[in-house]
C-alpha cells in the first residue's frame, strides 16, 4: 500500500497537499515493519512468552493509525483554506465534505488510541474502554464513506464502495461482543479467533475486493477510451 501511494504522490500532492499523503506513507512502513517480526515468526503471537513483541505491534498499528488520522485533519484544514481563499481549480478540489473528512479523521484516531490503551491492558488487547474504541472508530470510518457514497460511486463504482463499507463495518463488529463482555477476548478459545481475527480477517478481504473491482473498472474505462 505504501509502494501504491508513493507511485501516486504526485497527483495526491497536488489534490490533498504533500504532507498528509507522506504522513500516510509513513504510517503504513511503520504497521510493516511493526508486522514484519510476525511474519519471520508467527510464534511471537503467543503474548504469554512474547508480550514485548506483541506490544511493539500494537504499538506500531497504534502509531499508524494515528498518523492516518493526522492525515485526514490535515486535508480538512486544507480543504478550509482551499475554500478561504477561493480556489477553483479543479484539479486541486477536495471533493468530501467537512463531515465526511472528520468522521474519518476521528475515526482513525480513536482506532489508534485503542492501541495504545492495549498496551497498559492486563490481557491480549486491554480493557472495555479499548474494545469500545475498536468497535467507534472503524464505524465512523464506515459512515464517514457512506456519507460520501454518491461521489465515490461516481468514480469507483458502487460494488467497489459497498465493498468498502462491508469491510469497516467487519472491523467493528468484529470486536463488539468483546466490547460487551471482554473476558471473551481473554483468549477464550474460538469465540476469540472467529470475532477478532475472523471478521477483522475478513474485513480486509474485502478492502482488497473493493480495490480490485476499481482496478477492473479502470481497465474498462482505458479499454473504452483507446
Amino acid at each position: 500500500m505504501a509502494i501504491a501511494i508513493t507511485l501516486h504522490i504526485e497527483h495526491l500532492g497536488k489534490r490533498i497537499g504533500r504532507a498528509p499523503v507522506v504522513l500516510g506513507i509513513v504510517g503504513l512502513i511503520i504497521w510493516s515493519l511493526t508486522s514484519l517480526p510476525f511474519l519471520l515468526d508467527p510464534k511471537l503471537y503467543s503474548l504469554q512468552d512474547h508480550a514485548n513483541w506483541l506490544r511493539i505491534n500494537w504499538a506500531g498499528f497504534a502509531a499508524a493509525r494515528v498518523l492516518f488520522s493526522l492525515s485526514f485533519f490535515l486535508v480538512l484544514a486544507r480543504k478550509e483554506s482551499l475554500l478561504e481563499h477561493g480556489e477553483m481549480d479543479a484539479a486541486r478540489k477536495i471533493h468530501a465534505s467537512f463531515a465526511t473528512l472528520t468522521y474519518a479523521a476521528v475515526g482513525l484516531l480513536l482506532y489508534g488510541l485503542a492501541g495504545f490503551s492495549s498496551l497498559s491492558g492486563s490481557g491480549q488487547y486491554g480493557s472495555r474502554f479499548t474494545y469500545g474504541l475498536l468497535v467507534l472508530g472503524p464505524a465512523l470510518i464506515a459512515i464517514a464513506i457512506i456519507n460520501h457514497i454518491d461521489h465515490l460511486s461516481r468514480v469507483i463504482g458502487k460494488p467497489a464502495v459497498v465493498c468498502g463499507v462491508l469491510g469497516a463495518g467487519l472491523w467493528a463488529v468484529s470486536v463488539l461482543p468483546i466490547a460487551i463482555k471482554p473476558s471473551l477476548g481473554e483468549f477464550a478459545g474460538n469465540w476469540d479467533k472467529i470475532t477478532l481475527y475472523g471478521f477483522n480477517g475478513g474485513g480486509l478481504i474485502l478492502g482488497g475486493v473493493s480495490v480490485a473491482l476499481v482496478l477492473l473498472r479502470k481497465r474498462s474505462q482505458d479499454a473504452s477510451a483507446a
